[in-house]
């Protein structure tokens, strides 16, 4: 926690500066205001613990938030009782316009952007978390399960004009979808079946859905030769009639874990190959290229930008989106097209609880299926735009552009928004209106939070550091220190920069320790392939770093720390390898001979695979 505390006492140093500038009360005033605050905080934060950082000062940035949209802040909680005041009242001060009961805003995205720095600095850091925590998110994803409607309600009764409408939207979006020409591949994740990554071409299961469409001997053996040497091994594979998934709890923020669901290794092979495809196929077609995306955010990044400086665009944001898009709904907007029944047979139809419990889902996928993200992506969109068209009268090519959509981040216009929040809920989703930013200045989306057409996004600290830290936690801090002084926090960077510095972590090998000390500081921005802190404005500094020119490529080059991950080398049976070869897997999931290393006794059916989370640091002579 001591490390909380320096840390928001730099970013609080900074600040102070930077409001300084435009405040001349707060920059004559600046040692008393930090002491004040930090006081406080100090207090708070013996009482709380961590958690004050993590849960108490990111509920004070929410209702800054709240305030720029509504003009009302709520200032209980956060009143230091020895002086009256509100924590970081000096700053409050640059953008609400105090009255008797009610606050307005009234400007200054830079004080805006301060306090979301300083309440936001923690939220995600990365802490264990709490039985109370996993039990609540595992109620709430079988609670929204109960919520969700029968898989036929839409398939009986009159024609709903809407469905209809957005049915044919998502027909014409992917009409060119070609099921024998996907190309399917393995996740990074975990698989419910439990094989390791390097398991993962050893397909030990039928499935009677997936049989039907993707035979087991065409699209999970190399060859018909395969087939044939393997046929004893085949005729021992398990026959089920359906996948079963399982939940699992990935960190998220502070506020708890994030439940995700790992899918069974032969329909994560399809489930793959089927999404690359429907990405590409969205992304190219003329009613949705540019509106529905998936590789870029920047255009929803942008129009958030825009909507902050009083434009017609607003933001929504959708409450647990891929676990509230029924297989009711992607059965009835589905219907026109060759692509349902392919989702329909590479979908597990249940999951297993991390109790055991086993339950029918009535969602048509949860976060971890590779068919989520495209499919509730395109049914977010087909359902606005169909909204406004049918809503509101606007003709349809008006329509198609009001509406961008990123996963669950949606754009579209002020005049609209009413109407789309009414669809969506009409049809069992839940718009999160605490993160729907319709009214004010504020806008969020895609990782972008603007306010008067100024980036006010906070840099949050993930990797928790203590006195002994590990390699990943060195190269976030690095990463954390070069973010804060491109932002302006230079006494917050330094900080950081001091701790990698002066680390004498017995995790770290010695020469890396010795290196750490010397890390080499630039002035550009350019990426680099080791470890580096930039520093704009500041000469390049290489002293005390080996440096040499390499004839052989004619370049000039220095010895600096590079990132690496972590290798496991497992023999594979040959097949397996011909398998990867074939369908180019071994460049898309970076599998290969470890660096450095050879096969023992020379055998060429060994391969290395990086362990997911873990990297090590290394000296290696690198480009200057």
């Amino acid at each position: 926690m001591e490390h909380m505390l320096q840390l928001t006492h730099h970013v609080l140093t900074d600040a102070v500066h930077t409001i300084g500038h435009h405040d001349l009360y707060v920059k004559d005033s600046g040692p008393r205001l930090i002491a004040e605050d930090m006081s406080y905080i100090r207090n708070r934060a013996q009482v709380e613990g961590a958690s004050f950082f993590t849960k108490t000062l990111p509920l004070y940035g929410k209702r800054l938030d709240a305030a720029l949209l509504t003009g009302v802040f709520d200032s209980r909680g956060f009143r230091n009782r020895a002086t009256k005041s509100v924590l970081f009242g000096w700053l409050l001060d640059q953008i609400l316009s105090t009255g008797d009961a009610v606050k307005a805003p009234v400007g200054c995205p830079i004080a805006v952007k301060l306090i979301r720095q300083l309440t936001y600095l923690f939220y995600k850091y990365e802490l264990p978390y709490s039985h109370e925590q996993t039990t609540k998110v595992v109620d709430s994803f079988i609670e929204t399960e109960r919520e969700l409607p029968d898989p036929s309600l839409y398939c009986d009764g009159p024609e709903d004009p809407l469905l209809a409408l957005a049915s044919n939207l998502i027909a014409i979006a992917v009409h060119r979808f070609n099921a024998l020409e996907i190309i399917p591949k393995h996740g990074p994740g975990a698989v419910a079946t439990g094989e390791k990554q390097w398991q993962k071409m050893r397909f030990a299961r039928i499935y009677t859905s997936l049989e039907q469409l993707y035979p087991f001997t065409e699209w999970m053996c190399a060859s018909m030769s395969h087939v044939a040497d393997s046929y004893r091994q085949f005729e021992k594979l398990k026959v089920l009639e359906a996948g079963t998934a399982k939940v699992v709890l990935v960190p998220k923020d502070s506020r708890g874990p994030r439940l995700i669901s790992c899918e069974p290794l032969e329909y994560q092979w399809i489930q793959q190959g089927i999404s690359e495809q429907l990405v590409k196929l969205i992304e190219s077609n003329r009613l949705t290229r540019g509106r529905v995306n998936f590789t870029d955010q920047e255009i929803n990044r942008k129009h958030a930008l825009w909507g902050s400086m009083g434009t017609h665009w607003v933001t929504l944001d959708m409450k647990d989106a891929s676990d509230r898009v029924s297989l009711a709904l992607v059965n009835k907007l589905f219907e026109k097209t060759c692509l349902l029944q392919y989702l329909l047979a590479s979908r597990s139809t249940a999951t297993k609880l991390p109790n055991g419990d086993v339950i029918t889902m009535k969602k048509f996928a949860p976060m971890g299926s590779a068919l989520c993200f495209p499919v509730e992506a395109l049914v977010f969109w087909a359902l606005g735009v169909a909204s406004l068209h049918l809503n509101t009268g606007l003709k349809l090519s008006r329509a198609l552009a009001c509406v961008k959509v990123y996963g669950d981040d949606i754009i579209t216009t002020a005049e609209s928004c009413a109407a789309v929040i009414c669809t969506y809920e009409k049809y069992h989703l839940k718009v999160n209106s605490s993160k729907c930013c319709t009214t004010g200045f504020f806008r969020e989306s895609c990782g972008m939070d603007a306010y008067l057409g100024i980036d006010v996004t906070p840099i949050k600290i993930r990797s928790v550091w203590s006195s002994n830290p590990d390699c990943n936690a060195i190269v976030s801090l690095v990463a954390s220190s070069n973010l804060l002084w491109a932002k302006g926090y230079h006494s917050a960077a330094e900080h950081l920069e001091s701790l990698v510095r002066a680390c004498t972590s017995k995790r770290i090998k010695p020469d890396v320790r010795k290196a750490l000390a010397s890390l080499p500081t630039v002035a550009d921005e350019n990426p680099r392939s080791y470890l580096v802190f930039h520093r704009p404005r500041i000469v390049d500094d290489f002293k005390g770093i080996s440096n040499r020119y390499n004839p052989l490529y004619q370049r000039l080059e220095v010895k600096a720390l590079v990132s690496q991950p972590l290798f496991l080398s497992r023999k594979r049976p040959g097949w397996e390898l011909v398998f990867e070869s074939l369908i180019g897997l071994e460049h898309r999931r970076g599998v290969c001979k470890a660096p450095g290393q050879s096969a023992p006794n020379g055998s060429t059916n060994v391969r290395s695979y990086p362990i997911r989370g873990r990297v090590s640091l290394k000296p290696r002579w690198c480009l200057k």
